[in-house]
């Protein structure tokens, strides 16, 4: 652009100098007229060069401040993607310390953690130090998951077989509105689960009983007949860590079915209410203290005013806080138990 600008400039200045020359060389044979007529085409050449070179400057700055508005809005233009990416970075990396906490119950550490204000070879430097291994690992956690599996009994006959001495109104609540909320630990009247920590349930069973301690009959043992059990996980729950602190977590929210058809005596377990994927979009094991919700999908195919008792049924892992805790899920009929 400059080349042009000077350029164009040069020659409306050499059209100027042409006419001075032209009348330096003939001033002294030309008449008095002929002078006249010399000093207008000069005067006329001068104002055209100064029209010439203003309006060429112009159109030049018009051009230079255009390049400049060019090159600032590039360059914010990539100061803005690199905020951006810096921002994706460090989400990335809180969402990678949160599975983290969730699975260790510890925090990451702090030298770590990127900020913003990082450069990018520290950024990219500390987000290759992330381990999808490390989040989903055993190893990281300070101690050895067990496995259990612990059956619940709740009876309508007992107002007070909570823990703490909770009015039980479950059952007259499951069938009064088809579905009821419970919180696992009020079921805990032993205190089990105060022996353990990190406690994750990955599956729950749910089957309705009768004042005989019989299933409840579906309406047929064909699919379609069976009765609809749909539990919803808790979106908000407690947990402990090894010195017995309470962790609060957060979840989204998580549905799934536990249906089963029965001809009174016996249960077919259709689907069982089972965490497949822990570290998914919405998929999470929740601990027992939150509460869970269970609703009968088909209350008009079920009887529910002859529900006396429900046979609760929860797996998952925990760590024992002692040694030499016995695993109760392995000692325990995987048939329904209740009243005995």
């Amino acid at each position: 652009m400059m080349k042009y600008f000077s350029q164009d400039k040069e020659k409306a200045q050499a059209e100027y100098e042409k006419e001075i020359e032209d009348m330096k060389n003939h001033y002294a044979d030309i008449t008095e007229e002929m002078r006249n007529e010399y000093k207008k085409k000069i005067t006329a050449s001068f104002d055209s060069f100064q029209a010439t070179f203003e309006s060429l400057t112009g159109k030049y700055e018009l051009k230079l401040s255009d390049l400049i508005t060019s090159i600032h809005q590039k360059f914010y233009g990539l100061k803005e993607e690199s905020m951006n990416q810096r921002s994706i970075i460090l989400t990335l990396y809180t969402d990678y310390c949160d599975a983290y906490f969730y699975n260790t119950l510890k925090e990451c550490d702090e030298s770590d953690i990127p900020y913003m204000s990082d450069s990018f070879d520290v950024l990219l430097r500390k987000l290759k130090q992330i381990q999808w291994n490390s989040v989903v690992a055993p190893e990281e956690i300070d101690g050895t998951p067990q496995y259990f599996d612990f059956p619940f009994c709740i009876d309508s006959s007992d107002k007070e077989t909570l823990f703490g001495g909770k009015r039980n109104l479950i059952i007259e609540t499951l069938r009064n509105t088809s579905e009821v909320s419970i919180n696992l630990k009020d079921l805990d009247v032993f205190n089990g689960f105060n022996d353990m920590w990190r406690i994750r349930i990955e599956s729950m069973t749910f089957i309705l009983l009768n004042e005989a301690n019989q299933p409840i009959k579906s309406s047929g043992t064909n699919f379609g007949q069976q009765i609809k059990l749909q539990i919803k996980y808790p979106t908000s729950f407690n947990d402990t860590d090894a010195e017995n602190n309470n962790i609060g977590f957060m979840g989204q929210t998580f549905f799934c079915n536990a249906d089963y058809i029965s001809d009174g005596k016996d249960i077919d377990q259709l689907s069982e209410c089972n965490i497949q994927e822990e570290f998914s979009t919405k998929n999470y094991k929740a601990s027992p203290d939150g509460l869970y919700t269970f609703k009968v999908g088909n209350p008009d195919m079920v009887d529910l005013a002859s529900v006396s008792k429900i046979a609760l049924r929860a797996s998952g892992s925990s760590i024992p806080k002692q040694s030499g805790i016995v695993n109760l899920g392995s000692v325990v009929d995987r048939k329904f138990i209740c009243g005995t």
